[in-house]
């Protein structure tokens, strides 16, 4: 049994509210303008999120990432100027909703599924909903911390340190998000050979695997005014096909 997470759930909160507070040094060098991404936000997009706290810096060292932290677009849930359209697994709240300016002056981006439409969208953003209220599981991410921790440069990490398992009844952030993704048959990232007790376990993802993955496109925002001039570009496709897996319709788990 692993009691680590036990121990830390009633030993450590008050550390796990001192690395939720920002960081004094915090300066992004973008600050992503929430109002014109907003416009471009469906179901079912992925928010990555540079952070600006103390657990969002460990983070980034930690995955050698930009990226701190994911979040989901679900889509208003309330008819107010400043609505709750997003989930997040937050280390101190856990699963819970908020408006998007809570991001407000930070650093983010928005990926998208290749390929989905607006029916399966609207499954994995219900998936994720249906999980509001659950606790940030704090097992999982000490094993992930202990397996990505560098013990010397340029030392291989030693074998006996386990791999973290995620569970159904608690969340972190990105494996929040990529569990219901895969519950409709979508990956995250390309399938690799694995063993029968890893092919038994739910994987551990970060936020960096939704920036890497081959799955997902950067979402643009639209540009705040027309340009004035007409200037020859190559032209691009704004979408990617659908990975091999889901050219046929993805079938949806009850």
């Amino acid at each position: 049994m692993n009691i680590v997470g036990p121990l830390l759930r009633s030993a450590l909160k008050p550390l796990a509210s001192y690395l939720n507070q920002p960081c004094g040094s915090y300066a992004p060098v973008v600050a992503t303008n929430l109002d014109l991404l907003s416009r471009a936000l469906l179901p079912g997009d992925v928010i990555l999120v540079e952070g600006n706290t103390r657990f969002a810096s460990l983070v980034r060292v930690l995955t050698q990432s930009t990226w701190s932290h994911v979040a989901m677009f679900v889509g208003a849930l309330e008819s107010t100027p400043d609505p709750a359209c997003i989930v997040e697994a937050d280390v101190e709240r856990g699963v819970r909703t908020l408006p998007l300016s809570e991001l407000r002056g930070m650093n983010a981006r928005a990926v998208r599924a290749n390929g989905l439409d607006a029916r399966v969208r609207a499954e994995v953003s219900r998936r994720v909903l249906a999980r509001v209220g659950q606790l940030y599981d704090v097992d999982c991410a000490v094993e992930l911390v202990r397996l990505l921790w560098p013990i010397r440069r340029a030392e291989r990490r030693p074998r006996s340190v386990p791999a973290p398992v995620a569970g159904p009844e608690r969340a972190i952030c990105s494996t929040l998000l990529a569990q219901a993704f895969e519950a409709v048959g979508y990956p995250i990232l390309p399938a690799v050979a694995q063993g029968r007790e890893a092919a038994a376990r739910a994987r551990v993802y970060t936020p960096r695997d939704f920036d890497l993955s081959p799955f997902f496109t950067v979402v643009p925002a639209p540009e705040p005014h027309p340009p004035a001039t007409t200037v020859p570009r190559a032209a691009f496709a704004t979408s990617q096909p659908a990975p091999l897996a889901l050219r046929a319709a993805p079938t949806i788990h009850a």
